[in-house]
């Protein structure tokens, strides 16, 4: 049985007898349900009846087809912002639903920030892991302006599913998922995204961890690295006393030891 005090929001068509005179079309809208009190807010579009039904139920082409991606995407948006309302109330949903979309509150333009200021500080690595989650998270949303409302944990969720069908790793993705909430906590700061807008966290949608199991290398190993012989001035040769000459150093980090000079010797 449906919870008659759970939130629904669904397209409708207005009542007939607000018919436009002129060219007889009527104004669509959202219909918001809660505890049985209908709310409706106009979408500023308005088409005959039916074209509507054909939108609805039926196949459409050109602009209508247009028409009922985006009111789709409209009627999808507010049940995904109900159901991270709890509790539920209109005023609550209003101010998530209707938020003003500007060039700011765009979660690709934050994380080209963080590509340029990762890039401008030399902070090689970082800046490579911001270019790879950027990459992933505008193919998956499909287009360059991703709204922190949209950031929801049915977003999260979905994205996931996406990154694990395509064979990433949970690492992958939660490398990729971390930056993004770095950028969405910058959001809060600089006030583009409300803090009860933030997806992450205990009761909402949990980073996942990998399992970073470390391995070690028997002796019976690496007595063959030591006393392996590679050709002479091969790259090969170069490769096994670069590794050899890091173990030796305690494990030393490949960046570090780049680092070096003859004065640390």
């Amino acid at each position: 049985m449906i919870s008659r005090s759970k939130a629904t929001a669904k397209i409708v068509l207005a009542h007939r007898l607000k018919k436009s005179k002129i060219d007889g079309k009527q104004a669509i809208q959202l219909r918001v349900i809660y505890n049985r009190k209908p709310k409706y807010y106009g979408l500023k579009c308005s088409v005959l009846e039916e074209d509507f039904q054909r939108i609805q139920y039926g196949k459409v082409r050109g602009d209508l087809r247009d028409l009922k991606i985006e009111l789709q995407e409209i009627e999808s948006k507010a049940n995904a912002i109900i159901r991270e309302l709890e509790p539920f109330s209109f005023p609550r949903f209003e101010s998530r639903f209707f938020r003003p979309r500007g060039k700011q509150n765009n979660a690709i333009m934050y994380l080209q920030q963080e590509v340029k200021k990762a890039r401008e500080e030399d902070r090689i690595g970082s800046m490579k892991t911001a270019e790879c989650a950027l990459k992933s998270i505008q193919r998956f949303s499909g287009k360059s302006m991703l709204s922190f409302e949209d950031i929801t944990v049915t977003w999260l969720k979905s994205y996931q599913r996406d990154m694990e069908f395509r064979g990433n790793s949970p690492s992958t993705v939660g490398i990729y998922l971390r930056t993004l909430r770095v950028v969405f906590n910058k959001a809060i700061k600089d006030g583009v995204a409300a803090i009860d807008q933030y997806p992450f966290g205990r009761g909402k949608y949990e980073i996942p961890e990998s399992r970073n199991v470390k391995k070690a290398l028997k002796p019976e190993h690496l007595k063959k690295i030591l006393e392996y012989e590679p050709a002479l001035n091969s790259r090969e040769s170069w490769a096994r006393d670069m590794w050899l000459f890091m173990y030796l150093c305690n494990g030393i980090n490949s960046k570090d030891m780049a680092s070096l000079k003859y004065k640390n010797v």
